[in-house]
Order: C-alpha cells, then structure tokens, then sequence
C-alpha cells in the first residue's frame, strides 16, 4: 500500500495528525485516522474518496497517450533521417484520457534548427496524423492533434522540461 506522503509525491514516513498534516497539508477529510498514526496506515483510497483512480483507471486515462508515443516511436527512424534530425519528442495527452486535443512536441538538438523544424512542421504533422489513423485513433482526435517544436537547446535554457512544457 503507499504511503499517503508517496501519492503526494513525497518521500518517507509523515506523522498523519489531522488537520496540520505539515509535510502533506493537501486535504482536510474527516475519515483520516486519528493522530499519532502514520501514513503507511492509510490507503490513498481513504484519502482521496471519490479522487482515487484504481490502476484499470490510470491504464484507461493513458491508452491514448502510450499510442501517440508508439507512433511517434514507429516514425523515430524516419525522424533520426530528418535535417536537423529529431531526436525526442514530449507528449502531452489529455488527463481525461480523451483522445482529442493531444499536444506533442517535436524536439531537435539546437535552437538552430528549430526554424528548419517549423517549416516543416505540416509534413511532420501528416506523417504523425497517418500513424494516428493507423492505431486507431478517432477522425476528430487526428484533426485536433497540436504539433509543436523546440529544441533541447531551449529546453534547457528555459529551466529543463518540468518548467518549459508548463
């Protein structure tokens, strides 16, 4: 079972004495078990309610997602050929687990080619759209997918990719 300091990200044992939880401080619930307990003995389910997501749920939430990432990776060797060559890309798929309105980021190595990348931009678009069509995603999925480039140049200038995909 996790810890309810893991769910929030954070590691280790925190004291779960209800309401000033200081190393959590997320939720205020009154099915939290009374003080002087520790996190490893509540479930995130207790916790979190109606929130909590079962792993079917997450499976479900990331299908669209993990087939945008294999058709990017069906294309990667196609990609690798390209001037400048792209060399990763950042997924972002709606939470929802919708398959419409995904966002995908092509990235190439230095900023230098990031206006190369832009002119080419519709065709890296189609060829992502026909692998798309090939998983089986739905016409109004393909129509809305936002492609955008970068470089990792700029991503790490701009603070690395928690701070640059925000």
């Amino acid at each position: 079972m996790l810890r309810w300091c893991e769910v929030l990200g954070k590691r280790g044992r925190c004291p779960a004495v209800w309401p000033t939880w200081p190393s959590c401080g997320f939720l205020k619930s009154p099915k939290l078990p009374s003080a002087n307990t520790l996190c490893d003995n509540v479930s995130p389910n207790t916790l979190l309610g109606e929130l909590a997501m079962s792993s079917d749920g997450i499976q479900t939430n990331w299908h669209w997602g993990k087939k945008m990432l294999a058709c990017f990776d069906e294309l990667r060797a196609d990609f690798a050929q390209h001037k400048p060559p792209i060399i990763d890309r950042e997924d972002i798929p709606s939470f929802s687990g919708d398959p419409d309105g995904m966002v995908i980021w092509i990235i190439c190595k230095h900023s230098d080619g990031v206006n190369q990348l832009e002119t080419d931009k519709p065709a890296l678009t189609t060829l992502l759209q026909e692998r798309m069509g090939h998983r089986g995603f739905p016409p109004a999925a393909i129509e809305s997918l936002f492609v955008s480039v970068t470089s990792l140049q700029d991503i790490e200038s701009g603070g690395g990719r928690f701070y640059f995909f925000r």
